[in-house]
């Protein structure tokens, strides 16, 4: 089975935020809330350039270790 993570990035009084969360509650959805106010601004300027509105939801399917990550590159 593959496990997604989901981190949601969005901001106050953001209504399509509330509904995206609310959807993802009611589903049993388990996602990370960030709000923008909290992230660096280098971030969220490299992550407008992809998604230019709110929310911004990255799915994570793969996660790996440095060695794999290293390893990974290195064979590319």
């Amino acid at each position: 089975m593959i496990y997604i993570m989901y981190v949601l990035i969005g901001k106050e009084k953001c209504n399509q935020c509330d509904i995206l969360k609310n959807l993802l509650d009611e589903k049993g959805i388990q996602y990370h809330y960030v709000d923008v106010n909290n992230m660096p601004q280098n971030t969220i300027t490299y992550l407008r350039m992809y998604c230019p509105s709110y929310p911004i939801v990255l799915g994570v399917k793969y996660f790996s270790t440095f060695n794999e990550t290293l390893e990974y590159f290195n064979d590319i």
